[in-house]
């Protein structure tokens, strides 16, 4: 991958992104945010299939940059992060896996259907997962910081 296609392709991620933000009537201060994570996570998804690794790793780690991204701007905007991970996501989605999945089935080439669709599978199992994981971290962070704040407090409370 050159460094030409990498901008090009991050510009039309970014766009995507934009446009994908707008039209979920996304607060405007989320939308260049939610741009940018986009725009990268299509990088990082890039990136790592540029270096021969398997599919699903790459929907993986281009969906983790966009849950935790999300997590860590909820927190600093004071916004739940689906305003930040539905539009961030668009552009690591299959769509076009999808398509060429149910594009074999109509046309009646099941062996091709199978394939596709074990592949779009596991993409959509990949980013599932990463999705899940991040959520479920930052929970458990969340609950830990609260707690401790709160024996802090009691501590200083009793003396």
């Amino acid at each position: 991958m050159d460094a030409q296609t990498i901008i090009f392709e991050f510009t039309v991620c970014t766009a995507a992104t934009v446009f994908f933000s707008l039209l979920m009537n996304a607060p405007p201060k989320t939308v260049p945010v939610s741009a940018l994570v986009g725009g990268t996570s299509w990088i990082i998804y890039k990136l790592i299939l540029a270096f021969g690794q398997p599919e699903f790793l790459a929907y993986f780690f281009g969906a983790l940059l966009v849950a935790v991204s999300a997590e860590v701007f909820a927190r600093l905007f004071k916004m739940p992060a689906p305003i930040f991970i539905f539009p961030a996501l668009i552009p690591v989605v299959p769509g076009t896996r999808l398509y060429k999945t149910a594009l074999a089935l109509v046309e009646q080439r099941y062996t091709e259907f199978r394939d596709e669709a074990t592949r779009t599978l596991f993409a959509f199992c990949a980013i599932t997962v990463a999705l899940a994981l991040t959520s479920v971290v930052a929970r458990s962070v969340s609950a830990y910081i609260s707690e401790r704040n709160r024996r802090q407090r009691q501590k200083e409370k009793n003396g």
